[in-house]
């Protein structure tokens, strides 16, 4: 297992001590580690790209990190129940992207066909990720709820990478 992939399988490993941390009531702790692991998604990609080191085993492990993070802080989004209606929508929006494009991913694969990520994914990416650091430190900190909006906006690029994505891959649902 190459560097890359040792990093990926590290941001798995701390996807539940992140969520348990929360759970637990460190809060700051946990917006911390949040952001390790989420930060671990561009070095490894980074790393593997630089290096040559990208492997079958990378792209299917990356994509199950980021699903397993996203996943933890919908969660405690949908726990604290901040933004209410706004918080519960961008959950759902985030959350059946992530199901639809994984399912997209893999009906490619059956297909031999391996379909990397794109610009409008990574900025949702990125977006997202601000988002639920931003809340764990709002709740953690600050006792305020404007991350709400920042998940808001994640929703809504949630839903355009997936469109896109499927757009400009539409062959694979022949």
């Amino acid at each position: 297992m190459n560097l890359p992939n040792k990093i990926c399988m590290a941001r798995i490993l701390m996807c539940p001590v992140f969520f348990y941390l929360f759970i637990s009531g460190n809060y700051l702790a946990s917006a911390i580690l949040y952001l390790i692991a989420a930060s671990t998604d561009w070095l490894d990609g980074y790393i593997a790209r630089k290096y040559n080191l990208v492997t079958d085993l990378g792209k299917f492990l990356d994509p199950i990190a980021d699903k397993i993070l996203v996943l933890s802080g919908m969660l405690i989004a949908i726990f604290l129940g901040w933004g209410g209606k706004i918080t519960v929508w961008s959950a759902f929006f985030i959350l059946t992207r992530e199901f639809i494009v994984t399912g997209f991913r893999c009906l490619a694969a059956g297909k031999n066909c391996v379909i990397a990520a794109d610009m409008w994914g990574k900025v949702k990416t990125v977006v997202q990720d601000v988002a639920i650091f931003v809340m764990l430190v709002e709740y953690a900190v600050f006792e305020t709820c404007y991350s709400v909006y920042l998940l808001a906006v994640s929703a809504i690029l949630a839903v355009i990478s997936a469109v896109n994505y499927i757009y400009k891959n539409k062959e694979v649902l022949k």
